[in-house]
């Protein structure tokens, strides 16, 4: 993916996303109130997705044996919810990056899951009919494999009735034993079945994309460039998509949030429709104990208030997948309606919740 040039007309907003101005680190002498949450959200978590329907949240994220689902009327009532096993398939293993969402009045789950070859993860898709999503049956609706050496994070994205399918796929870079993970692409005739072949659309280019062993030591077991965990939205007048995706090895403190941008007229399956921008938008900050930064994805209140949720390690050092927390903090559109996601917050700082 080359890195194309950005235009003059998001040269204010990008200097708006690399600032942490207006995003405090921290707010000594706040009073938690029945509105508002202090983070974890969960203290254990990672590949975390939330949705809001009908007065509850419900909640999920990568569990490795099953699927699960939270639910609570609020942000802080997460904590103390009971966890729903929803599907607990047969002959899996490293169930990872559950995705939650509503299509035509049904509830869809994607996950990953390895299912006993570990060369061979495949993108799963379940359905139930039900309009509570802890009640009726999950049932296995499709899996789907596609291509790659391996394929995690998938995700959905909706441009006006027509599904799009993103995942990271992993390759051996050509020439080299360094594994490359990029972002694909594919069209969906209906939410579980493909109506193209995938496409890679951004691959990793830039310095902090290619990051696999943290300044203290930890590291991955084989050199890798990754661009992974993809979310795309619209901008805030629906002028734009923006493609978020995390970068650099997740078990490292390098781990941080990239964005992509394209027209919201243009060919999303085209390459060269995508230009990406030089610099991670979030990343760690050691002032708010948060390092490896990642997995984001946002939260859209009915104000248009906006949100993000990611995960993210409370220690610099040792970095295991086990060790993140569920994070969850309100963002500002800025005038140009692209997010400024500023820094993380320190855990004690009191968020409002989106719906109370």
């Amino acid at each position: 993916m080359n890195a194309r040039f950005i235009s003059p007309s998001l040269s204010v907003v990008i200097l708006l996303l690399f600032s942490c101005g207006g995003q405090p680190s921290s707010q000594k002498g706040d009073i938690v109130d029945e509105f508002s949450f202090v983070n974890p959200v969960m203290a254990s978590g990672s590949s975390p997705c939330l949705i809001y329907e009908d007065g509850t949240y419900y909640y999920t994220q990568a569990t490795y044996t099953h699927v699960s689902i939270w639910s609570a009327s609020s942000i802080s009532g997460l904590k103390s919810a009971r966890e729903q096993v929803v599907y607990e398939p047969q002959d899996t293993y490293y169930i990872s990056g559950p995705r939650l969402y509503k299509f035509d009045g049904k509830w869809y789950l994607y996950y990953i899951s390895e299912g006993g070859e570990q060369s061979m993860r495949m993108i799963h898709i379940l359905e139930n009919p039900s309009s509570n999503p802890l009640k009726g049956q999950f049932v296995e609706k499709n899996a789907i494999l596609t291509g790659n050496v391996k394929s995690v994070h998938p995700s959905v994205f909706d441009k006006d009735g027509e599904l799009f399918l993103l995942w990271s796929g992993s390759d051996v870079n050509p020439g080299s034993d360094i594994l490359m993970r990029s972002i694909y692409i594919a069209r969906l005739a209906n939410p579980w079945t493909p109506a193209s072949k995938g496409v890679r659309i951004l691959s990793p280019s830039y310095e902090w994309e290619c990051q696999w062993v943290s300044e203290d030591g930890p590291s991955s077991p084989e050199p890798s460039y990754v661009c992974d965990a993809p979310q795309m939205i619209f901008s805030r007048d629906k002028s734009k998509i923006l493609l978020y995706y995390s970068a650099s090895e997740t078990i490292t403190s390098h781990y941080c949030e990239g964005l992509a941008y394209t027209s919201s007229d243009s060919d999303l399956m085209s390459p060269d429709s995508w230009s990406k921008l030089p610099e991670p938008v979030f990343s760690q900050n050691a002032d708010s104990l948060a390092f490896g930064t990642g997995h984001v994805s946002f939260f859209r209140n009915e104000k248009d208030s906006l949100y993000i949720l990611y995960n993210a390690y409370s220690e610099r050092s040792p970095y295991n997948i086990d060790n993140r927390s569920t994070r969850m903090q309100q963002v500002h559109w800025s005038k140009d309606g692209i997010p400024e996601l500023g820094c993380p917050l320190l855990c004690s700082t009191p968020v409002r919740d989106p719906y109370l």
